[in-house]
């Protein structure tokens, strides 16, 4: 019994650990999106595609405007906000390992 709590903790001690080394490698996109007038806009569709590969992550932003999309391997992407009744933003982007990119969109 003592062995297997041992090897769990030892297991758990490993995989947080490794944790860091993720957060390490890739980077992340982040915003606000508003419209015209200042007022944030909530229900917005934020894809991010890698360009190279043309895997795409997506995030819709909150009550508050915001949005996030985390643990992105480096690379060139393109990001995009859409929503009914708006005009699609887009802006290209090269993430680097650790890079925290801020997009905020104003949506006309």
């Amino acid at each position: 019994m003592v062995k297997v709590r041992l090897s769990a903790m030892a297991l758990l001690g490993l995989l947080l650990s490794a944790a860091p080394l993720v957060a390490q490698t890739t980077g992340s996109v982040s915003g606000t999106i508003k419209d015209n007038s200042g007022a944030v806009v909530p229900g917005v569709a934020v894809t991010v595609e890698n360009v190279e590969t043309k895997a795409t992550r997506t995030a819709v932003s909150g009550d508050s405007g915001t949005y996030q999309i985390a643990l992105l391997p480096p690379g060139r992407y393109r990001v995009r906000a859409e929503l009914q009744g708006f005009r699609t933003e887009g802006r290209d982007l090269t993430l680097v390992v650790s890079q925290n990119a801020r997009f905020d969109f104003a949506m006309n």
